[in-house]
């Protein structure tokens, strides 16, 4: 943060008193506990049993956070894998899920360092620079080296195609949807955390708005967006922010315009809470416009159709 940023934050009441009221939003919401965990776990090892399948693969990214906290937040992708493997084990109550996760032998130590959650302890597979890691997999895994094998389905194509080299025997194929549909039905934790992660995000929005002047520029009220998400307690918060006609570009970069008295400004804003993100779009029209605003009707008709529409689709949205 440069100083004079810092300066005009806090002049605009964000940084120290402006939105602290809403620090403790999501105080009340806790992480996903342990024994979601397991539950998600066996589920998933059930389903590889019933569908004839010998393990599941995946790497950091959103479906090995769901089955073994394992996010890109806390490991980014690089050419050497890092990969969470589940294979059912057999128990005397049932199948239990065996979690194990590949790791360069450089970074073992960071990777044992992981909250991965496991009914029994975690098997750490270290693989050497100077050796393939798909075969290491296979060494450490032998009843992987037939049958059919599912990788999560973004999971990157060199890694699928070397564990296809490394166990010529076996089917390597993308999850199906019996799996995919573990992740995409949501517990009622989950839909705490999404719901208070979304409602954290709007609160911020709302709080940046009163903050707004014409003359402000996008990068400003970007940055004011990003220290209100921050102090709302979200994390790894970002808001595409864009005034005038940079807001008709989808996903546009902007060019750093200054609010104009005609403008719309448009925030599409995102944040975590214990891993889980919002995905909030506000466009705001005349009926909060800062004084002095002149919107042009014809664009506040466009607004309007836009809210009618959604309007007819949240009162028609229904359970299933």
């Amino acid at each position: 943060m440069q100083n004079g940023e810092a300066a005009h934050t806090e002049n605009l009441g964000l940084a120290r008193p402006g939105v602290v009221h809403l620090e403790d939003h999501c105080a009340h919401v806790s992480p996903i506990d342990k024994s979601e965990y397991y539950r998600r776990q066996t589920a998933l090892v059930g389903k590889l049993l019933a569908l004839n399948a010998s393990a599941y693969i995946a790497e950091p990214g959103a479906s090995a956070t769901f089955f073994g906290n394992i996010s890109q937040t806390n490991w980014k992708l690089s050419e050497r894998p890092l990969l969470l493997i589940i294979t059912p084990s057999e128990a005397v109550e049932g199948p239990l899920a065996k979690i194990s996760v590949l790791t360069p032998k450089f970074e073992a130590t960071r990777a044992k360092s992981l909250l991965v959650p496991s009914e029994s302890p975690v098997q750490y597979v270290e693989w050497p620079e100077d050796a393939s890691p798909y075969k290491i997999a296979s060494s450490a895994f032998p009843h992987t080296a037939t049958g059919t094998i599912f990788v999560d389905s973004s999971i990157r194509k060199f890694i699928a195609d070397g564990f296809e080299s490394a166990l010529p025997n076996a089917t390597i194929l993308s999850a199906p949807e019996a799996i995919r549909q573990l992740r995409e039905r949501k517990s009622s934790a989950e839909i705490d955390l999404l719901k208070c992660a979304n409602e954290a995000t709007v609160l911020a929005i709302r709080a940046v708005h009163k903050k707004l002047y014409v003359g402000i520029r996008e990068s400003e009220a970007r940055f004011l967006v990003g220290s209100a998400l921050a102090s709302v307690g979200l994390k790894n918060g970002g808001c595409l922010t864009l005034f005038g006609e940079n807001a008709a570009l989808p996903h546009g970069s902007g060019t750093d315009r200054a609010l104009n008295a005609s403008d719309f400004a448009l925030f599409d804003c995102t944040a975590s809470l214990h891993g889980y993100y919002s995905d909030v779009t506000r466009a705001y029209d005349k009926t909060v416009a800062l004084p002095g605003s002149t919107i042009p009707l014809e664009h506040q008709d466009i607004w309007k159709r836009v809210h009618t529409a959604q309007t007819v689709a949240l009162s028609s949205d229904q359970k299933g």
